[in-house]
C-alpha cells in the first residue's frame, strides 16, 4: 500500500500537482467529521447557493479536536475544493458552493504554527458532493378576481411553479371573513 502511495505520488508529482513531501496517511478523524469511508472519505454533500460548514477534527481524540490541534494549520495539496468554499488554518471548511458536481482534494495538516510545533505533516483524501440548486416553489397566480359581500365566490384555482402541489394551505394572515381556501387552491365562500 505505502508502495502503491509513493507511486501515485510520483505519478502526480510528475502531472504538475503539489504534494507534501513526507506527509504520512491519516491524521484526520473521519468519523467526527461526519464523513464516511477511508482514501476517500466521502463528506456530507452540500447544495450550491445554500451555506456549507464542515469542522476538521484529528485523530487521536483528546476530547478536542484532536492532538496537536493547536500547532495545526490546513492546506488544500491537491485537487480542489467546490467554488465558493474554503479552508481556515483553525479548521473549518465553509462557504456557499456556487457550482454542483463532485469535488476531489487532498487535505493536508501541518504543524506549523509556531517555531515549537514539530510534527511529520499529514495528508487525506475527500470528495464532497455538491448537489444543484433546489428550485423553490413559486405562487404564480398574480391576482384574484374583485369579490361582493354577501355573493357567492369562487375564484380559479391558484398555480405555482418549480414544482407540483399536492395541498394548498394559508400559511400566514388570514382570509375575508366567509371565504376559504381548498386543498386544491380554489378560494371560495360568501365574503361577509
Amino acid at each position: 500500500m505505502r508502495r502503491l502511495r509513493m507511486l501515485l505520488t510520483v505519478g502526480l508529482a510528475l502531472a504538475g500537482l503539489v504534494l507534501v513531501p513526507g506527509a504520512a496517511a491519516g491524521n484526520f478523524d473521519e468519523g467526527k467529521m461526519g464523513c464516511v469511508g477511508e482514501d476517500p472519505a466521502l463528506c456530507p454533500p452540500a447544495t450550491v447557493g445554500q451555506g456549507y460548514s464542515l469542522t476538521i477534527y484529528l485523530a487521536p481524540p483528546d476530547g478536542g479536536r484532536g492532538e496537536d490541534f493547536d500547532c495545526a494549520t490546513f492546506h488544500v495539496t491537491s485537487g480542489s475544493l467546490p467554488p465558493g468554499l474554503s479552508i481556515s488554518d483553525e479548521g473549518f471548511l465553509s462557504g456557499t458552493p456556487t457550482a454542483a458536481g463532485s469535488y476531489e482534494f487532498y487535505l493536508t495538516v501541518k504543524y506549523d504554527k509556531t517555531p515549537a510545533c514539530s510534527k511529520t505533516p499529514s495528508d487525506d483524501r475527500f470528495v464532497l458532493n455538491v448537489n444543484g440548486q433546489v428550485q423553490r416553489l413559486v405562487v404564480t397566480t398574480a391576482s384574484l378576481p374583485d369579490a361582493n359581500i354577501n355573493q357567492a365566490y369562487t375564484a380559479p384555482a391558484l398555480t405555482a411553479a418549480n414544482g407540483t402541489v399536492s395541498s394548498w394551505t394559508l400559511a400566514a394572515g388570514t382570509l375575508p371573513p366567509g371565504l376559504t381556501l381548498g386543498t386544491n387552491g380554489v378560494i371560495s365562500g360568501t365574503p361577509t
